[in-house]
């Protein structure tokens, strides 16, 4: 064996320490540039442009690595089928030829939260679609990740680097965390009382014997 081609996870960490290993012990080494991902994006384009290349000979995109295997008509087969899939999902979606976008498009990257509910609320309305969604990465503990078809910036995403619209914005902790909602907006709040490691914090809620119908709603803080 005389020359090796690392792809994986975690960019500079377990990627770039195969590739030291490999680089002492004399080894030709290649890296695909779309078969390495890391859960940091800054510091997967850092590591890629910059420390890779010190131990790497080449670090290139997957079309350049199977020409060098001489996979050209392969490369020609998978080319025509990606773009052929975004080429219908344009037309679908009214963004042809002339540019002009007829719908506005959301895609549910599965990350939990609120994204599905606002896909799903969007949807309900005449003009927008949904755009079909890929697998984006997988990280180290096997969770997958999800983008638009063809990495595609649409309308609307729970990723937030393929989305127009912002799903999270600056200072929502105010609005999502409930005990912080207290702070701005406790007299406009139903009687809360807040439990914290097993032990009530601030004044406690009246015992049954004082309120032995009352409705009790529990939730927490972060949800």
């Amino acid at each position: 064996v005389t020359k090796a081609t690392v792809v994986g996870l975690r960019a500079s960490y377990s990627v770039q320490a195969t590739c030291q290993a490999l680089c002492d012990e004399g080894l030709s080494v290649c890296v695909v540039r779309e078969c390495v991902q890391d859960d940091v994006p800054e510091r997967l384009k850092a590591t890629l442009d910059h420390i890779l290349p010190i131990y790497a000979e080449e670090v290139v995109g997957w079309v350049d690595f199977l020409e060098g295997l001489g996979m050209e008509s392969r490369v020609e087969e998978l080319r025509a089928k990606y773009c052929s899939a975004i080429a219908d999902c344009d037309i679908a979606f009214g963004c042809q030829g002339d540019g002009l976008q007829k719908h506005f498009c959301c895609t549910d990257c599965k990350r939990g939260g609120h994204g599905r509910l606002f896909c799903k609320y969007l949807l309900e309305r005449p003009d927008w679609r949904r755009y079909p969604d890929q697998k984006w990465f997988q990280d180290e503990f096997w969770k997958e990740y999800y983008c638009p078809l063809g990495k595609k910036v649409v309308d609307f995403a729970d990723e937030p680097q393929f989305s127009r619209i912002a799903m999270y914005l600056k200072g929502r902790q105010w609005l999502e965390e409930k005990i912080k909602i207290l702070d701005i907006a406790e007299d406009h709040m139903p009687e809360t009382y807040v439990i914290e490691n097993g032990e009530w914090k601030g004044m406690a809620p009246p015992s049954d014997d004082v309120a032995p119908r009352a409705l009790w709603f529990v939730k927490q803080a972060d949800r």
